[in-house]
C-alpha cells in the first residue's frame, strides 16, 4: 500500500468505535472440506465508501500463514472465505488459534483502519 499504519507516513483517521468490525462466522470453524464449518467466513464492516484492503490470517507469533485477499478493492460490507489452506507449506491450518488482520486503505483520503480478531479452527485433515 505505500504506507506503514502507525508510522510516520500513515496518515491517521479516527474511527467510531461502533463503525467498524470484524468478525468470523461459525466460530470454530474447520480447515476440512467435509466439515459444515467449512470454509472460514470472514465478515467485515469499514467505514470507508470504497478501500483497498489486505486480509492476513497469522498464527500467535504473528507470521502470516494465509492471505486472504491483496489489494482487493472492498466496499463498507462484505465477506471473504479462507479454505484453510497455509502459504508455505500447502497444507491445511492445524487445529488451534489463528488472528485475522484486516488492513484497509480508503480510495479516497489514503486513510488507513487497521482490525483484528480471532479465528480458531476445531477440525483439520
Amino acid at each position: 500500500f505505500g504506507c506503514t499504519p502507525g508510522a510516520s507516513n500513515a496518515v491517521a483517521v479516527t474511527i467510531p468505535a461502533d463503525s467498524a468490525s470484524l468478525h468470523v462466522v461459525h466460530l470454530p470453524c474447520a480447515a476440512a472440506p467435509t466439515s459444515r464449518n467449512y470454509p472460514c467466513t470472514i465478515v467485515w464492516h469499514q467505514p470507508f465508501e470504497q478501500a483497498f484492503a489486505r486480509l492476513l490470517v497469522m498464527g500467535l507469533d504473528g507470521v502470516p500463514i494465509a492471505e486472504v485477499l491483496n489489494g482487493e478493492l472492498i466496499g463498507r460490507t462484505g465477506s471473504a472465505s479462507w479454505n484453510g489452506m497455509q502459504i508455505a507449506p500447502h497444507t491445511p491450518a492445524p487445529i488451534g488459534i489463528y488472528v485475522v488482520v484486516l488492513e484497509c486503505v480508503d480510495a479516497a483520503t489514503a486513510g488507513v483502519l487497521r482490525m483484528v480478531c480471532p479465528l480458531t479452527i476445531s477440525e483439520s485433515p
